[in-house]
């Protein structure tokens, strides 16, 4: 990387605050403003709010680390990295089906039909997407038996459609905030709602990371240099 190492690394630190301020914000709005949290009532908006909660953790934050690994550890070996990818892409799986647990019993629960609004499809075939490519990421890079060629054939796809799972992620959530918005902030569209503003913030600050590590991943000038080491995580005996 070079004379591009310093940029780089002030930008990944830049992610990587941006994602953590995420959370924390999206916490904050939870707390302060939507009745915060509670497991004891699934009609509650208190345990509702565990949904938008785990998928901002998983679906954006943990996927977006698992993307950014090759390049922000660059300088461990490549099966660690490997495993470290996949450890952080399984995390963001688990939160993403609490999340999905949580809207269906809270639907469940109130009457409300599952599956009826543009961000529930679209957030399902994100999460349908995001199973696909871990099971093919895992058989191809980490499992035994899969030729080289494959393996090279298959990498440009799987570095495609991990940025587009993540992007379609983003959007997915975004799409949420804004139905959580007209729903529960009854002062939304007159304007100067210090929830709807806060709400704003995080959607700003959402794009911002999505944009970081996009731009972060895409950019050839800080991929990590390729080795001579393709040991599956499985060994043959």
């Amino acid at each position: 990387m070079g004379e591009h190492s310093a940029n780089f690394y002030v930008m990944y630190l830049l992610t990587h605050l941006s994602g953590l301020t995420l959370v924390g914000l999206m916490i904050s709005w939870l707390v302060q403003h939507m009745g915060g949290f509670s497991w004891s009532d699934a009609s509650q908006n208190s345990f509702f709010n565990y949904h938008p909660l785990f998928m901002t953790i998983g679906m954006i934050y943990f996927l977006g680390t698992s993307t950014l690994i090759y390049r922000g550890a660059r300088q461990l070996k490549k099966m660690p990295l490997k495993i470290m990818h996949a450890a952080l892409h399984f995390l963001a799986l688990l939160f993403a089906a609490i999340g999905l647990y949580v809207v269906f019993e809270n639907h469940a629960v109130k009457n409300i039909p599952h599956l009826y609004s543009l961000h529930s499809w679209i957030g399902i075939a994100t999460i349908a997407l995001m199973v696909l490519q871990y099971v093919i990421g895992f058989v191809t890079y980490l499992a035994p038996g899969m030729s080289m060629d494959i393996r090279v054939t298959i990498m440009p796809l799987h570095r495609f459609f991990g940025l587009m799972i993540f992007c379609l992620a983003a959007g997915t959530c975004l799409l949420g905030l804004t139905e959580k918005a007209i729903f529960s902030i009854s002062d939304y569209g007159k304007g100067g709602s210090s929830s709807g503003n806060l709400m704003n913030l995080i959607g700003v600050i959402m794009v911002a990371y999505t944009g970081l590590t996009v731009y972060l991943t895409s950019e050839t000038a800080y991929r990590r240099k390729t080795e001579e080491e393709q040991t599956p995580l499985i060994s043959r005996n």
